[in-house]
């Protein structure tokens, strides 16, 4: 029998209708499979995003470095020395880069400092290179700013009245001494009587001595100057109490004339920092890409027996060379 041909055509758009049904089904159905894929890759994605940031977050809080204090037992006091590198105002770029006369210390290189200073914590700090009283200032409340207060201070002002010498402390001083010494000392020598318990009494000095620059041809990079200045800063401590510890930027290297003039006949003793790689540089000077040891620290042999063994350090983070083209140098003495 045959079917009309009305009949077929009916069937054939019913068939058809059931396949566009069908295709439009599988079609919803893919699309909720690429959905879900998609939805299920985006929570994968963001839960390792999470994971490494995490992990970076941890990294950031751990700094790299050996010799980034602990807890440090009651008794126990960090000695620092850090050139500040032109904390004064002068011709130099601003953080925008831009070339501006008479400039401050851009606050970078401020920011770089304390952050020295917080991840390092030392409790007497003997500083170089700072402009005046108001730099002074300026950088002790930037430390308090941040939980660090350092309220015992000490500046001296020499011959060269930009770069003048600092210390600041944490404990209080019984005693200040400043021996400008104009005539030989370009910067003076700076020092402080720390009272460490009841019957220890040491003291702490800062210098800067001459450095190699100079338009004197008889003495071109200053030798003799230096060398007269470290007889004169002998001296000096020779005539204070036996117990002391002097620090800051010697600008020579160990082995020098004037470094001798300290070591001779044990008067104090060198310490040899170093940093978490073992290099013992302290100053870098990244135009002409050569590195020294510049900056010192001379135990007298009295106070040794109060150095913690392998304390003396060379702070090296991220952190140095931002905040000077030195870096901090610090030891530890244990008064308990």
């Amino acid at each position: 029998m045959r079917v009309p041909a009305t009949n077929q055509r009916r069937k054939d758009k019913s068939r058809l209708r059931s396949r566009e049904r069908l295709a439009t089904i599988a079609s919803m159905i893919s699309l909720r499979s690429r959905v879900a894929v998609f939805i299920a890759a985006s929570v994968v994605f963001v839960a390792l995003f999470i994971a490494f940031s995490r992990v970076e977050n941890v990294a950031v809080r751990v700094p790299p470095v050996s010799g980034v204090p602990a807890e440090r037992a009651a008794g126990t006091l960090r000695i620092a020395s850090l050139n500040c590198y032109n904390y004064f105002s002068e011709s130099r770029y601003t953080d925008n880069g831009k070339y501006k006369r008479r400039w401050p210390k851009p606050a970078s290189e401020r920011k770089a400092m304390c952050d020295l200073v917080e991840a390092f914590r030392p409790d007497i700090l003997a500083l170089q290179e700072i402009g005046g009283e108001a730099q002074l200032a300026q950088f002790a409340d930037d430390l308090s700013a941040r939980g660090l207060a350092f309220p015992h201070r000490a500046l001296l002002r020499g011959r060269d009245i930009s770069r003048r010498v600092a210390i600041i402390s944490r404990v209080p001083f019984k005693e200040i001494f400043k021996f400008p010494e104009e005539k030989i000392l370009v910067r003076g020598l700076l020092g402080v009587r720390i009272q460490a318990r009841e019957a220890q009494e040491f003291s702490v000095f800062t210098l800067h001595l001459k450095s190699k620059f100079t338009r004197n041809d008889s003495d071109p990079e200053c030798n003799e100057e230096r060398l007269r200045e470290a007889r004169c800063v002998r001296n000096l401590l020779a005539g204070t109490p036996a117990d002391f510890v002097v620090l800051g930027d010697f600008n020579d290297i160990p082995g020098s004339p004037p470094l001798d003039v300290f070591s001779k006949n044990d008067f104090a003793i060198r310490l040899n920092p170093r940093d978490s790689a073992g290099t013992r540089w302290t100053y870098r000077n990244e135009k002409h890409g050569y590195e020294h040891t510049l900056d010192q620290i001379f135990v007298s042999p009295k106070l040794m027996k109060f150095l913690v063994p392998a304390s003396a350090k060379i702070a090296d983070p991220a952190i140095s060379k931002r905040a000077s083209d030195h870096r901090m140098i610090f030891c530890d003495l244990d008064f308990r």
